[in-house]
């Protein structure tokens, strides 16, 4: 499996340390839930960097060790060292520019001397780190409301009783209830797929009392690409201290830079949304500590998870999905079957694919998105190969079966007694790739009809052998 490195930054009261309360301002819980929805995808490694213990810079060598930044930035002062180095900028730049994944969160805005001051002037918890962040910066508020003030915060608060600024709500068992979906949702917050392929979405996600605020930037600024897509909101929260006259905020912002490849970001309106303070009373756990399927905490997880996938590099993305196939071609149950013929070769491998990853699985990293640049040729071939289905053709179990059956036979042929188990994606890619040409082309031969549908296919090895 991949493994995709992720490093959370931040420059106050944060930890990582073991935390079975679930009690402090960590990320422990975090980290758990991201791994145990992306268990069988790909292999995440985290590491937990404090800014000011001692000064540590956001260099070209440091960050190069990194697929994702998070960044959680909780002071909100001005100035050198609390504020990013030029050369930081710079840094960032350039890592984002090479494709890496960036997330940026904050919170609300706070007073110096009291609320009976000027609340524009207020300064955002946050503000430090994330202020100077080339175009991260632009999709969040970095100064003056919504604030701690009850008269001017965000709400978004849940819960069973009259006073819903009352702080207790922000870390009771109630999580606030998702509005305003678009349909389909966005892909960091698929849920479910049902028959057809109709996305359930995440409708559940932690709550807070004083949120910070998203902001829309003007994408003709000299830090946007040419041809960037506007960001999306992908999650909106409503202030129910408001019945009458809904009040809704956006709480999550995605911008896609696949298009004019640069790497993804994501804002989220609170870095409370993380912690495990606020994660930490949301119950009906198993026996492991993880979520029961279909509790509230099931679905904050599966956002955890979408979060993290989708912030990975796309030259990643990409051998994430060929190692997938990797998988199935190498599972050893289809190692054990091979010589027994095409059509039970190509049953023992569809039921290990389900073996290896469960179909929502795969359809959350592979399924097209209205929300993202159209699929390439490669994605068109996988999501035929894997997800039985793409916008070129559709396949039954049974031809899907024969397809993998003959692509199979011929890649024992190509790689017996040649490539030894353990050898990298990398090693193993040329037979692969070549396995697939020649086994689509007997597809073609074999069955005219099935061929028609997989022509496709023929160009989308063609595209990949001449890059």
């Amino acid at each position: 499996m991949e493994k995709i490195r992720i490093l959370f930054y931040t420059d106050a009261f944060i930890t990582d340390a073991p935390d079975p309360d679930l009690k402090t301002w960590g990320l422990s819980e975090l980290k758990n839930l991201i791994k145990y929805k992306t268990r069988g995808l790909v292999e995440f490694e985290f590491n937990l960097v404090l800014r000011h213990l001692p000064l540590r810079q956001l260099e070209p060598k440091f960050l190069c060790q990194y697929d994702e930044v998070w960044i959680f930035g909780v002071l909100p002062w001005q100035g050198l060292p609390f504020e990013l180095f030029d050369t930081e900028v710079q840094a960032l730049k350039e890592w984002m520019d090479q494709g890496g994944g960036l997330f940026i969160t904050g919170d609300h805005s706070i007073p110096k001397d009291g609320c009976e001051e000027d609340h524009a002037k207020f300064l955002n918890l946050g503000r430090s780190l994330g202020r100077r962040i080339k175009r991260a910066k632009e999709l969040r508020v970095w100064q003056g409301p919504p604030t701690v003030c009850t008269d001017d915060n965000a709400n978004t608060q849940d819960g069973n009783v009259s006073d819903l600024d009352d702080p207790k709500l922000d870390k009771d068992d109630i999580a606030q209830t998702l509005v305003d979906f678009p349909d389909p949702p966005h892909r960091l917050f698929w849920w479910k797929v049902e028959t057809g392929g109709k996305v359930i979405p995440v409708q559940k996600f932690p709550d807070h009392g004083h949120e910070g605020a998203l902001a829309f930037p003007d994408l003709t600024g000299p830090d946007w690409p040419s041809g960037s897509p506007a960001p999306v909101v992908a999650a909106k929260g409503r202030d129910k201290r408001f019945p009458v006259k809904p009040v809704i905020y956006p709480l999550v912002l995605a911008y896609d830079g696949d298009p004019v490849n640069v790497g993804r970001i994501v804002a989220d309106s609170s870095f409370h949304h993380y912690f495990n303070l606020n994660l930490g009373r949301l119950v009906r756990r198993l026996a492991n500590g993880y979520p029961e399927p279909d509790s509230d905490l099931d679905q904050i997880a599966q956002f955890f998870g979408n979060l993290a996938l989708w912030l990975v590099p796309r030259k990643i993305r990409d051998k994430m999905k060929w190692e997938v196939l990797r998988r199935i071609v190498d599972h050893p149950e289809v190692f054990e079957a091979q010589g027994s013929g095409v059509a039970y070769l190509g049953k023992v491998a569809r039921l290990s694919r389900d073996l290896e990853v469960e179909f929502q699985d795969f359809y959350r990293v592979l399924a097209p998105s209205e929300f993202e640049a159209p699929q390439t040729l490669l994605d068109e071939l996988l999501n035929l190969l894997i997800l039985g289905e793409n916008s070129f053709a559709k396949l039954n179990i049974e031809d899907q079966e024969f397809v993998y059956g003959t692509i199979l036979t011929v890649y024992h042929q190509l790689t017996w007694g040649t490539l030894p188990f353990g050898v990298s994606l990398d090693e193993r890619l040329p037979a692969l790739q070549l396995a697939l040409s020649q086994g689509l082309q007997l597809v073609s031969e074999q069955v005219p009809e099935l061929g028609e549908r997989v022509a496709f296919a023929r160009a989308a090895l063609d595209e990949l052998a001449s890059s």
